[in-house]
């Protein structure tokens, strides 16, 4: 049937809606399918010889390293398989129009980490990525 769910004092009505929810806490893992398993949001800015990677925002990444356009992203908690989706985006600050081509892909996937390459147009590592690259890994 339909109707609205009462329970414990939360309230799902008939089109999803929760409330009453407050401070809700799971013990143990939370489990969805459509929610990704890791997700990273970082830049990685040249100066001089070194490069600077900063981690923007993330949820089970321990760590980005890397440099010239390779990174290692190694989750928090590992992954059940090697066998997840790796998206990446890249950003772009709008002040080239059209934007360059960049090209961004895994090449290694293992349960403890990801490891994605930028390459430009013309097939070179992209040396920095000032203007932000996201990474969502999909598991189950």
């Amino acid at each position: 049937g339909t109707g609205k769910l009462n329970f414990n004092g939360i309230t799902v009505d008939t089109n999803n809606n929760i409330a009453n929810v407050n401070d809700l806490t799971v013990n143990g893992k939370f489990s969805n399918p459509l929610m990704p398993s890791a997700w990273c949001v970082f830049t990685d800015t040249v100066t001089g010889s070194s490069n600077n990677i900063v981690n923007q925002a993330s949820e089970n990444i321990a760590s980005i390293t890397g440099s010239n356009g390779r990174y290692v992203l190694t989750f928090t908690n590992a992954m059940s398989s090697i066998n997840y989706g790796v998206i990446i985006t890249l950003g772009s600050n709008g002040s080239t129009l059209p934007p360059p081509v960049y090209h961004a892909f895994f090449t290694v996937r293992e349960t403890t980490s990801a490891t994605i390459a930028i390459l430009d147009a013309s097939g070179e590592f992209v040396q920095s990525f000032p203007d932000g690259v996201t990474v969502v890994v999909m598991s189950n």
